[in-house]
């Protein structure tokens, strides 16, 4: 049998919602990440996330979704077979979120059908260091007071949600 090296990880997560739209704040690190403060200023690395629900947002859900585009990789210009890669272009999106949006996933309900668009960011840059919880959940609050006046909708109350991400394999439940 093939020895399989693991690795530690520590994952502590945060959730409410506001104004009807989810958020997560995610606070994770793997082995060695505190022992590297000046690469890794908090001891591992801030994530947070708004999941936008279609069928209690629908107007903002459009507004956020995007087309996955499908492109040939530049570094196998003239090979045979090249890859291609698939990518979700979220600087388009009309909106930003504190230290930019790096993550962009669409959800799916036990149909098939997208139902939820998950968007995310870090705060592993050069310039970050010091956040917490309870500033990270003010950035979520900023971003979405920015969102909903510009896109007022009456917010409907849905039964709990049963979604599936494609990136994680994770069900999770609204």
């Amino acid at each position: 049998m093939e020895k399989v090296k693991m690795r530690k990880t520590e994952k502590t997560e945060w959730r409410f919602e506001y104004k009807g739209v989810y958020c997560e704040i995610v606070f994770w690190s793997v082995d060695g990440m505190k022992e590297n403060l000046d690469i890794y200023k908090s001891g591992g690395i801030w994530n947070s996330y708004i999941f936008i629900r279609k069928d209690k947002l629908p107007k903002l859900f459009k507004r956020a979704s995007l087309r996955l585009q499908t492109k040939p990789n530049p570094f196998d210009k003239g090979k045979p077979n090249p890859r291609k890669d698939s990518k979700f272009d979220y600087w388009k999106l009309d909106f930003e979120m504190a230290s930019g949006i790096t993550f962009y996933e669409k959800m799916y309900d036990v149909r098939g059908k997208v139902c939820c668009i998950k968007i995310g960011n870090d705060y592993n840059h050069i310039w970050n260091g010091g956040e917490d919880e309870r500033l990270i959940k003010t950035h979520l609050i900023d971003t979405i007071d920015e969102l909903l006046p510009t896109h007022i909708e009456l917010i409907k109350k849905p039964t709990n949600l049963l979604t599936h991400s494609r990136i994680t394999n994770r069900i999770t439940i609204f």
